[in-house]
Formats: structure tokens, sequence, C-alpha cells
């Protein structure tokens, strides 16, 4: 008997909201009717068409070495104080001569140390020296 009261009254909830859905007190108002509104017309605006004339021809600098474009292929310890130039020899071709590097990337020296795990039917340890 237990599991009959929680499903009628599930029902009994089920029945107040679906009927106070239903029931609405505002309508007794009288409704006024819907005027049409006309849709403004859509025109279509030109478009514009690109031409292969209008496009650049980019073929001829990726077929340029850095050395035609008057570029210096930047070197491991070295950086580009300028752009880079999209070339046919190297990724790293820039516009201006390269900048040395190892003012900016100081050298970090760290003592060796000794590291051991010891793993045992007990806890592991973990030691550092």
């Amino acid at each position: 008997m237990g599991g009959y009261l929680p499903r009628l009254l599930c029902l009994i909830l089920v029945v107040i909201l679906i009927t106070a859905g239903c029931t609405d007190p505002q309508e007794s108002k009288t409704l006024e009717p819907v005027t049409p509104v006309a849709t403004p017309e859509i025109t279509q605006s030109p478009v514009m068409t690109i031409s292969p004339e209008m496009t650049p021809d980019v073929s001829s600098l990726l077929a340029m070495t850095c050395d035609q474009q008057k570029g210096f292929i930047i070197t491991p310890g070295h950086s580009c104080s300028g752009k880079y130039v999209s070339a046919s020899d190297s990724f790293s071709c820039c516009s201006k001569k390269p900048v040395s590097g190892i003012l900016k990337n100081p050298v970090i020296t760290l003592d060796p140390f000794d590291f051991s795990i010891s793993m045992n039917d007990t806890l592991g340890t973990i030691t550092g020296n």
C-alpha cells in the first residue's frame, strides 16, 4: 500500500498542473484582432568578384631565395630583429641582420644530485641529496 500513495500524489499533481495551464483567468477578456504588417522588400546588393588579374602574384616571392630578397638566414643562438620573410630556401629568413641571442638566454648550471627510490613491502621512501 505504501507504493500507491506517492503514485497517487504524483497523479494529482500532474492533473492540477494540466488544469492550471488550461484555465486562464484572463479568458473573459476580448481579444483584439492582429493587423498584418507589410514586410519590407529585400534587395540584393552587388557582389564583387575577384578576377585572377586582381590577385597579387606571390609565386615569384616564394620562388626567391633568402639571399635574392636581401635577407639573412637566422642560425641557432641568434634571433631576428626585423620581420621574417618567406623564402624558397629557408624557413628562418629575416629582413634584418641577426642579433646574438646569447645575452637573452643565459646559461644556467646546476650541481648534480643523487636521487633514489626504495621500494619494499612497507611504504616506499624517496631520498635526495
